[in-house]
Parts: C-alpha cells; structure tokens; sequence
C-alpha cells in the first residue's frame, strides 16, 4: 500500500484492495469519507482568512458548502470547483471548471477554465455576491 495526499486535499492510499478500504474508513470514524475511486465532484480550497492575512472572505467554510451542494449528484465528467480567499488565488480558482474568489465586497464567480494541456482562464461571471447568491450561482452552472 503507497499513502499519498491529493491536490484536493484527500489521502488516497493507491494498491488498497476494497475489503481494505472498508476497514480503513471504520477506523477513521464517522468523519472520513469512502470513495470507490471515482471522485466526480472535486472542491479545492485554500486558508481561510483565519490563517492566510490576505484572506478576504472565508474560503475554506464556502468550500464544504459547496462540496456538501454536489454530495450525492453525479456529472458526465469530473467537475472541478477552486475557492478561494483572496485575489492571489492559491485555490487555483482561474483555472477551475467553476471558480469562487474573494475580494473585499463579496465573492467573484469564474467559469470555464482550464489547467490541462490547453491553459485556459475563466471567464468572470458575477461579481461582489454574498454566500448565499454564490451557492445559487453555483448550483445553476452545474445544471
């Protein structure tokens, strides 16, 4: 078995057969989560404003928001979602299918990047939005 951390802040343990899995999940108690190796929904996110002084908006709450809007739906392909909480970007939210950044006013919403063999930035879609008008706006993008 090989232990490794992903992009997305999950450990993946790489040669573990199931039955190992399911002993492994119990053992982490009620908080670990169990995936069958298809992750369709990934929510990347980086210090909220309690740890990075740059923070403008708490990224890290927004970020189980949104993974806790997408738990249980499944999409034709793998979705991509960065958060994060200041201009600087360190969620990589440019290049995410859908991005959410923090700025002072509110929260931007980005759409359409890409950070594969073609590069591309996302497109701005709304700006200045409160949590709640985020969650919307990235509920209606995944439709």
């Amino acid at each position: 078995m090989r232990v490794q951390q992903s992009g997305i802040k999950r450990i993946v343990h790489v040669y573990l057969r199931h039955a190992g899995h399911v002993g492994l999940h119990r053992g982490c108690g009620p908080e670990a989560g169990l995936s069958d190796g298809h992750i369709l929904v990934c929510v990347q996110s980086f210090l909220g404003t309690d740890w990075c002084r740059y923070g403008n908006q708490d990224s890290t709450i927004l970020a189980k928001s949104v993974g806790a809007l997408f738990w249980d739906q499944t999409f034709p392909a793998k979705v991509k979602i960065g958060v994060s909480g200041c201009p600087r970007c360190c969620g990589e939210s440019h290049t995410r299918d859908i991005g959410i950044l923090g700025t002072n006013p509110g929260w931007t919403v980005l759409f359409g990047g890409n950070g594969g063999r073609v590069p591309r930035f996302a497109d701005i879609i709304a700006r200045n939005l409160t949590t709640g008008q985020v969650l919307d706006c990235v509920q209606r993008l995944a439709e």
